[in-house]
Formats: structure tokens, C-alpha cells, sequence
């Protein structure tokens, strides 16, 4: 449990979340007691009932962990490394090359009949680098926010830190961005705009955290049950940001039409209330023109 659920910070994403919670579920399936919990999730004494620890951690993906600010740091910076990685790659010829020689590799040493070459494309290599990048700069953010102990060890996550990392972040990719003509042009001309994972909308107008939990969810029938009955207005919040998985929960039709979501609201969920910063990324990710 501890190596899952550290008491501070380490490198998370939303799928880490979403599977940490679904592992939690199967051990609650088979019977088993944790011998321990951190405290942010639950109490610390020994056999305790996961069914406390899970219904803690949907309450916390469910609304963008704000109650663990910590955490949710973590999670907001790792969406912007990876669209930060993305803008840097539409917008720097070289960082393109790394897709070319990783495709060459694989035409060199694999099977030309073997799986790996089916799927080998440069745009692909380049679009599955984005999780690497991801993942190192997500590393690094967490690893500088640690206040360093004497005798060694991960030390205390200093969160005034975290939250000036995490703006100068969000500042330079509102800076590189623009208002995002130039971007989605690039991105066209480099292949890369045909992506199917949502990068430039995670944690900026989407909830992808609380989408791919309830995508977990929904096929649980008791925790379906148990997110309809208790976390309803959430649900309302996730559907209104586009999730299917919320809308089949709720029993709203696919096609319907939800009311916009205030902008305070959404900066407020993903921009810890910087209104400004949240209308000029969303628009610039907006800024798409239908291809000619």
C-alpha cells in the first residue's frame, strides 16, 4: 500500500489515479484488509476496510483533488508538461527527428511481418514520446518541490513551491501558445494533429481525471450505484465538461445539450481561479481551423 500510496507526492497522472482506485476495488472483491493507508486517504491503524479508502479516493477524483492539494499539484503539472512537450514539438523542427530514428530502428531490427511495424509510424514515435516527456518533466517537478532531509529520504512536499513551478509553467505555455493559429498549423504540418488522447484539453475545459475514473466506475454496478447516489452534482459537472462516461451514469442522452459551465467555475477546477490564464489556453486550444 505504501509503494501505491505514498504519504507525500510522487509522479502520478490521472491513469495512475484511475488504476490505484480500480486495484483498490479488487482487493476490497476478494476480502483483503490493508494493514495501512496514508493519512490523506484514511486512518492509520492496522486492518483497516478499504471500502473508507475508496469512497475517499472517487470523492477526491471526482473533484480534481482539491482536498489534497498536494496531489492535485502533481497531477495539474504533469498535463501541462505534456502539452507544453506537444507545443515545443509543433513548434521545434528537431525534437520531430527523435519519431524518424525510433521508426528507423524498428524497420531495421523487427520483423517486417511483426506487430511493432504495423503500428511504427515517425508521427506515431513522436505522439507515444509525449508520455515519456511527460513522465521525466513530471519526475524533476516533483523531485524540486521536495525540501531536502539530512539523513536522505523524499522530505517534505513544499507546496509554495509546487504552485510557482506549476504558474511559470502554465505562464510559458500561454506565452508559446499565443492565441494557438500558429500552433495547430504547425502541429498539422508535422502530422500530429490527428492524436485521439485529449492533450490540449486535460485539465484545461476536460476533466479527464474524473472521466476515466467513471469510465472504472460505471461497469462496477455497486460503485455505480454508490457515485449516482452520493456524487451526483459532480457527475452534473464532469457530463457539462464532456464526459460520456458521466452522461451514461446519469442516464443523459449522448446528443444532449448541458448548460456551459461558468468560466470561474472551470478556472476555479483547473486553474486554481486564474480566469485570465484559463479563457487564454482555452481559446487557444480552441483555435482550430477546419483543414483546407
Amino acid at each position: 500500500m505504501y509503494a501505491m500510496f505514498p504519504d507525500h507526492p510522487e509522479n502520478l497522472n490521472d491513469h495512475y489515479v484511475t488504476q490505484a482506485l480500480r486495484t483498490l476495488i479488487e482487493f476490497a472483491k476478494s476480502g483483503r484488509e490493508a494493514s495501512w493507508m496514508p493519512s490523506w486517504l484514511g486512518a492509520q491503524q492496522p486492518g483497516v476496510n478499504l471500502e473508507a479508502s475508496i469512497k475517499k479516493l472517487i470523492a477526491l477524483s471526482l473533484t480534481g483533488f482539491l482536498a489534497a492539494p498536494e496531489f492535485r499539484a502533481v497531477l495539474q503539472f504533469t498535463a501541462c508538461a505534456r502539452r507544453l512537450s506537444k507545443v515545443l514539438m509543433a513548434l521545434i523542427p528537431t525534437l520531430t527527428q527523435l519519431g524518424h530514428i525510433r521508426h528507423q530502428q524498428v524497420r531495421h531490427f523487427f520483423d517486417e511481418f511483426g506487430y511493432a511495424q504495423f503500428l511504427s509510424t515517425p508521427e506515431g514515435h513522436n505522439l507515444r514520446q509525449l508520455d515519456v516527456h511527460a513522465y521525466l518533466l513530471t519526475e524533476r517537478f516533483v523531485h524540486g518541490c521536495a525540501d531536502k532531509q539530512q539523513f536522505g529520504g523524499h522530505g517534505q512536499f513544499n507546496l509554495n513551491r509546487a504552485h510557482t513551478l506549476l504558474k511559470d509553467s502554465w505562464n510559458v505555455e500561454r506565452l508559446l501558445l499565443g492565441d494557438g493559429a500558429d500552433y495547430w498549423m504547425r502541429l498539422d504540418g508535422r502530422g500530429l494533429s490527428g492524436e485521439i488522447h485529449p492533450t490540449e484539453h486535460n485539465w484545461v475545459d476536460y476533466d479527464s481525471l474524473g472521466h476515466i475514473v467513471l469510465c472504472v466506475l460505471k461497469d462496477t454496478p455497486d460503485w455505480r450505484g454508490y457515485v449516482l447516489a452520493n456524487h451526483s452534482d459532480d457527475l452534473q459537472w464532469i457530463a457539462a465538461c464532456g464526459s460520456w462516461a458521466a452522461r451514461e451514469i446519469l442516464g443523459i442522452a449522448q446528443d444532449a445539450q448541458l448548460p456551459r459551465l461558468p468560466d470561474t467555475e472551470m478556472a476555479k477546477r483547473f486553474f486554481d481561479g486564474d480566469v485570465a490564464l484559463f479563457t487564454a489556453l482555452r481559446d487557444a486550444y480552441c483555435n482550430r481551423k477546419p483543414k483546407t
